[in-house]
């Protein structure tokens, strides 16, 4: 049976330009030991744990480069 290694805060997808991550869908990305993620939505971290996660940082100043057609 596999088990869980790490638990981290994450969004489920990364907020827009412009809008505040707080307002996004969290739950947590769940790491096993035979290399597999999973997301859990079932519950949201807490603020705290949201403010001091490690990863799944954004830049708020970003520029999304145009895709270009090769």
């Amino acid at each position: 049976m596999k088990q869980l290694v790490s638990r981290e805060p994450w969004w489920e997808l990364p907020p827009k330009v412009g809008q505040n991550e707080k307002d996004c869908s969290w739950g947590y990305l769940e790491q096993y030991d035979d290399g597999s993620f999973r997301f859990d939505n079932t519950q949201r971290p807490s603020d705290e744990e949201i403010r001091n996660r490690k990863g799944c940082r954004s830049n708020p100043n970003r520029e999304v480069a145009p895709h270009q057609n090769d």
